[in-house]
């Protein structure tokens, strides 16, 4: 079917330009723009129809509620019918081998008759003498002439005539036109175009023979004079042709005005209008609604094929979405997940969130929609009681979790954001370490959003934490990577009033380990209190108990640590009382050894303590 609408849409074209000439060129005796014209439309027709233009139609997308899953059906077989345009294409190439055969047998009869001829001149002028009973012709720069059927005088305007001929190498118009005719067999408008070319063409021999002419009578004699015609070979420009009358007509016509060659450009709105019915196509894109769009399910045995479905679903939309590190158990159930989304003039996908479970069941079902509002993709889970568990990736920082549903935007990278843990303001790392089962919700703002509630600290976005028992609040000093500051009464909120029990690895530690320790190495950090601590720990979990698990490959705790209490070094903590604490600075690596020199190897812990009054 290709094929029959490319052939459908090159006729169309030149259909259009021999209109033109037609109507209105024919007349005028701008011949050689007629050329040129005729010509670039053969060009034309065989090239414009292969460039489609887009143009991008906006309507309503879907509106929806219904759930959208991928069902996996039967593959039916069916008997393939052999379709008419079979039928067709078969005869088109049948007649496209028969024009060519035409064609290389034409070129084979024009070889033969020059092969055959001698060197010759008349008046000055090359030519090749041929004993064939023909009209003189040219074919590229020769000409053939037989002598013995012309005068002298004859003779010599039929040379200058076929000069014309082979010096404006009109040769390659009768090829261009013949390759036209093979091409369009099929189509009689390529046939009275061929023929529109081969009159051109004489008009401009005739138009040059003249101005060179004494006698332009003579001249007119002679064309007369030769209407019996002998052999005419194909693919040359030959003096007699059937048309004696009209090319007389042109020798003695006024010459057109050069304004008329302007007539010329009537067929480019004509080609205009042949591009934008024929060679346009529409790229429909969805207009953003104010109601929810279709939601895709992707559940644990969802296949790779139907998750390539999804992504192609989100392409309209001015976020699109990837799946990628998709791992899967024995039972081919996903059980890891990475979601990625990103603008439609994104050169990559960046931001996304990863889900994970590695139970035998895999991850929990969750679906896919677009945010009308703001072209974000809403990430939402469909088991009620258990919120997905997430965390933050290295790039795209908005893994999370919450108790409805966690939005993947593609708005900004935010891994720079601004971090609120419960209203107070926190470093990144701390985020990271806290167990996403204590979080309860979390709100990404961007743009003007984040200005305009944070100021210049929200320019690379802000992420706000809400936790379930809002009594975890870090403060951190980042002036270098492996140190940072603890203070004990900001540490803690209104809720702990008092120093908290802390549990490492399930054993008691005091403070002073807890901040050897580079958050980078915690897992989860977890916070009790009130009955729930008192229950586990007893009345050591009075004022409420922090339990800490670390990353597996990094389950120890600092030994040998140096401990600097009011710029003197002591070897225990035991007789310290954690009351008179006013402040504890970690010192590790370089910054330790820089100041303390081969003792502070294993890490620097100074404490400044409150001052009696």
């Amino acid at each position: 079917m290709e094929l029959l609408h490319y052939l459908f849409k090159s006729s169309l074209v030149l259909s259009l330009f021999f209109a033109v000439y037609s109507i209105f060129l024919k007349k005028d005796t701008h011949f050689q723009w007629h050329r040129w014209f005729l010509a670039t439309g053969i060009l034309l027709s065989y090239s414009l129809p292969l460039f489609v233009f887009t143009r991008v139609i906006y309507i309503a997308a879907p509106i929806t509620t219904n759930n959208t899953s991928f069902i996996e059906t039967g593959i039916s077989i069916t008997t393939q019918e052999i379709h008419w345009s079979q039928f067709i294409i078969v005869f088109y190439l049948l007649g496209l081998l028969i024009m060519g055969l035409r064609f290389l047998h034409q070129c084979y009869t024009l070889y033969k008759i020059i092969h055959s001829s001698t060197p010759d001149t008349i008046d000055g002028s090359p030519c090749q003498e041929t004993e064939v009973q023909c009209m003189p012709f040219s074919f590229f720069k020769y000409i053939i002439i037989n002598k013995k059927l012309h005068s002298k005088e004859e003779l010599s305007m039929m040379v200058i005539h076929e000069n014309v001929h082979s010096s404006q190498y009109h040769t390659l118009d009768i090829l261009l036109s013949n390759l036209l005719l093979i091409g369009q067999w099929w189509n009689p408008m390529a046939w009275f175009y061929k023929k529109s070319m081969e009159e051109n063409l004489e008009f401009i021999a005739d138009a040059e023979t003249i101005k060179t002419t004494a006698c332009p009578k003579t001249y007119q004699y002679t064309l007369v004079k030769n209407t019996v015609a002998t052999l005419q070979p194909a693919l040359a420009t030959h003096f007699y042709q059937s048309l004696i009358k009209k090319r007389i007509i042109m020798l003695n016509k006024t010459t057109s005005t050069n304004i008329s060659r302007w007539k010329t450009l009537l067929v480019l709105p004509l080609i205009a209008l042949f591009f934008w019915n024929f060679n346009m196509e529409a790229q429909i894109k969805f207009e953003q609604q104010d109601q929810e769009t279709t939601r895709y399910i992707v559940k644990p045995e969802t296949t790779n094929k139907e998750l390539k479905s999804i992504e192609k679903m989100f392409k309209p939309y001015k976020t699109q979405i990837k799946f990628t590190g998709v791992k899967r158990n024995k039972k081919k159930n996903i059980t890891e997940i990475t979601v990625k989304t990103r603008r439609s003039l994104a050169n990559s996908f960046k931001h996304g969130m990863t889900l994970e479970n590695k139970l035998t069941k895999g991850i929990d079902t969750f679906t896919l929609h677009i945010d009308p509002s703001s072209s974000d993709i809403i990430l939402s889970s469909l088991i009620d009681d258990h919120p997905f568990t997430a965390t933050f990736t290295e790039k795209g920082s908005i893994a999370y979790v919450t108790d409805t549903e966690t939005k993947v935007t593609s708005k900004n990278d935010l891994s720079k954001a601004l971090h609120i843990l419960d209203e107070e303001e926190v470093s990144s790392k701390i985020v990271v370490a806290i167990n996403p089962e204590n979080i309860k919700s979390m709100n990404v703002l961007t743009g003007n959003n984040a200005i305009k509630k944070y100021g210049s600290k929200g320019e690379n976005g802000v992420i706000e934490i809400s936790t379930k028992s809002k009594n975890l609040k870090v403060g951190t000093s980042e002036n270098s990577k492996p140190t940072f500051k603890f203070t004990p009464t900001n540490s803690i909120s209104e809720n702990i009033s008092e120093v908290p029990l802390y549990i490492l690895e399930g054993k008691e530690v005091s403070s002073e380990i807890i901040e050897a320790i580079n958050p980078d190495q915690m897992h989860a950090i977890n916070v009790l209190k009130g009955s729930n601590a008192t229950e586990k720990y007893g009345s050591k979990g009075k004022n409420g108990v922090v339990e800490i698990t670390l990353k597996s490959s990094t389950k120890h705790i600092p030994k040998n640590v140096l401990y600097i209490v009011d710029g003197k070094e002591t070897n225990t903590m035991e007789d310290l009382d954690r009351n008179t604490i006013k402040d504890i600075s970690v010192l590790k690596g370089k910054n330790a050894t820089d100041l303390y020199g081969k003792k502070g190897k294993d890490g620097v812990v100074i404490i400044t303590t409150k001052k009696e009054k």
